[in-house]
């Protein structure tokens, strides 16, 4: 019952059918223009050249609508991750389609390559060099190229989809669940967690996320659920069930059943994070006795890939329904790993016997719980606000995210028709995450994207490499930590080379935005700062923008001092100058 009240508020959305009101941003001093504009920065990775004049013509309120709705066609995006192999296959599918490095080592050795332990660095890039070659004459595909795929998709929706407001969503969700592919048994599940259930559910229902993520292989993996099991003392739901069962049904239903359990081991990592970061935060009234009964609530939940030729495990679930074993995808639940005993969870007591549903019925009090509305309207509002959100703000959101029964979508629109979120507009506060300056970069000036592991490269040296957090944290919204030395430094980088067309697989064309006779300065801060194109003095890069510092046209830039086309290149090479310094300032890191 509770499974398919949860899938129909997914499915059905609060508030789906109430228009967006008129946002108050004219109260903020904004004209229509620069509203848009801010919607643009707050909502999507960055305007497009162009969007804002799109959104004002569309009407601020009915293009909210629509990024809300998210169903705009995605031709663009499609057309570009078609080449991708992994996003045509079915959930599942790619981790038969894919394979570990292991394994590949030893597929190669079963063929004379033999394995490299030790030696030189040169007998180490041989081996390296023979093994890719074994790799590439067998058609055979790793998980490193997993991730390679799954990782430019991640670029490419953030660059093109017209979904935006989702994207943004997936990626909040995906860092506030955090599951990092720092293994194999995590990495070959990180594509299907967001694609099949962090997207869809991303302007969906809170509640119903929880729940799946909670029974997920790549949490489940991630935080060492499927390795948590019930005491050995404790009755566990296939001892109560077999015990319940009438005599003479006993002996069927033993069938080599495992009635006695030698040893058990409750793994509390989930459960604890589950409440410090998922749901009720870190002051959210939980105690230490709390974490240990959630733990025993999601004992046994564990994972059985449908694939997986496990006969012994098979042979024991397959006849053990009546005894409380249930299967759904990956998912399984183990009735002989299950803590059956009473338990007494946040006040609410759990009386003994049960199985799978007293976790699915703790993560629905933890969801509706009054601290995890209180935490999850905070984090938001620091994402989509201010780091230091007003506390008014954040009760507001609550009471809507109560109201809602914990449906993202009325949460988003309280958001964005609140003073505060316009307040914002007149002093922009929130630096961007390497990943949303990345973006913004490309998406600003039109920039072609193709796939080049570079890519990823340039996000870890800036501080964000994708899927890849360590700690269960995610990376924060608070965006003060994103300032540092090290990373304004290869941000500065990421600038001047993405401006001259440095970095393999992103091209730009500022030709495009530069008529001619038209100096660069002017042409371009009105493409990247439209905001301080009126007032030029009043940016840090004012001095290259007004022909100082040695950047006048008269600067000597080749060696021919007099080319034919003198005019012409001296404008091309002052427009990646200027776009690399507009890229780089202070200014354009702010969202």
């Amino acid at each position: 019952m509770l499974r398919r009240l949860l899938i129909a508020l997914a499915l059905t959305g609060w508030s789906a059918a109430q228009p967006v009101q008129p946002m108050p941003y004219r109260a903020a001093g904004l004209n229509e223009r620069q509203a848009a504009r801010f919607l643009l920065q707050r909502l999507t990775f960055g305007p497009c050249p162009g969007e804002v004049e799109a959104v004002v013509s569309q009407g601020l309120e009915r293009w909210l609508q629509g990024q809300l709705d998210g169903v705009a066609p995605e031709e663009e995006a499609t057309f570009r991750l078609a080449s991708l192999p992994c996003l045509s296959m079915q959930a599942g599918e790619e981790r038969t389609a894919y394979i570990s490095r292991g394994r590949m080592v030893e597929m190669a050795e079963r063929e004379a390559l033999k394995k490299w332990t030790e030696g030189s660095e040169r007998s180490r890039q041989v081996y390296e060099a023979r093994l890719r070659e074994f790799k590439e004459t067998r058609g055979l595909s790793s998980y490193d190229d997993l991730f390679d795929e799954l990782r430019y998709q991640k670029l490419v929706r953030c660059r093109y989809s017209k979904n935006q407001l989702r994207e943004v969503l997936t990626d909040f969700w995906f860092n506030h669940f955090n599951v990092a592919a720092v293994n194999d048994n995590v990495r070959v599940n990180v594509l299907s967690y967001e694609r099949d259930l962090l997207r869809p559910l991303a302007l969906g229902s809170f509640p119903a996320m929880l729940q799946r993520t909670a029974q997920h292989p790549a949490m489940l993996y991630y935080l060492d659920n499927a390795q948590s099991s019930a005491p050995a003392a404790a009755k566990t739901t296939l001892n109560v069930r077999y015990e319940s069962a009438p005599k003479e049904d006993q002996e069927d239903l033993r069938q080599g059943q495992p009635l006695k359990r030698k040893n058990g081991g409750l793994n509390e990592n989930y459960a604890r994070e589950v409440m410090e970061l998922h749901t009720l935060g870190v002051d959210g009234g939980y105690s230490q006795k709390d974490v240990t009964e959630l733990a025993r609530c999601l004992s046994g939940w564990t994972v059985l890939y449908p694939e997986a030729q496990n006969d012994s495990l098979r042979a024991l679930i397959e006849p053990g329904q009546a005894l409380g074993y249930e299967q759904q995808g990956d998912f399984l639940f183990r009735a002989d790993w299950h803590d059956a005993d009473a338990k007494v969870l946040l006040g609410h007591s759990i009386a003994a016997g049960g199985g799978r549903e007293e976790g699915e019925q703790a993560l629905a009090w933890l969801a509706q719980h009054p601290s995890t509305a209180r935490f999850l309207a905070r984090k938001l509002a620091q994402r989509f606000v201010c780091d230091d959100p007003p506390p008014a703000l954040v009760e507001r959101l609550a009471r809507t995210y109560r109201q809602s029964q914990g449906e993202i979508r009325p949460l988003m629109v309280a958001l964005v028709e609140s003073p505060e979120f316009w307040a914002e507009a007149a002093r922009p506060s929130k630096v961007k995450s390497p990943l949303e300056y990345f973006v913004s970069c490309i998406r600003c000036c039109g920039a072609e994207l193709h796939f080049d592991r570079g890519h990823f490269y340039w996000l870890q040296r800036m501080g964000e490499p994708l899927y890849a957090c360590p700690p269960p944290t995610g990376y924060s919204e608070d965006s003060r930590g994103w300032i540092s030395t090290g990373s304004l430094v290869n941000r500065l980088n990421f600038a001047t080379q993405l401006s001259q067309n440095r970095i393999k697989g992103i091209t730009v064309e500022w030709n495009r935005y530069v008529g001619q006779g038209q100096e660069p300065g002017p042409a371009l801060l009105a493409l990247l700062l439209p905001d301080h194109s009126s007032d030029v003095l009043a940016l840090s890069a004012q001095k290259l923008l007004t022909g100082g510092d040695g950047y006048a046209p008269q600067r000597n830039w080749f060696r021919n001092l007099k080319p034919a086309d003198y005019e012409q290149r001296r404008r091309q090479v002052w427009s990646t100058k200027v776009a690399g310094v507009l890229l780089a300032s202070p200014e354009f890191q702010y969202r």
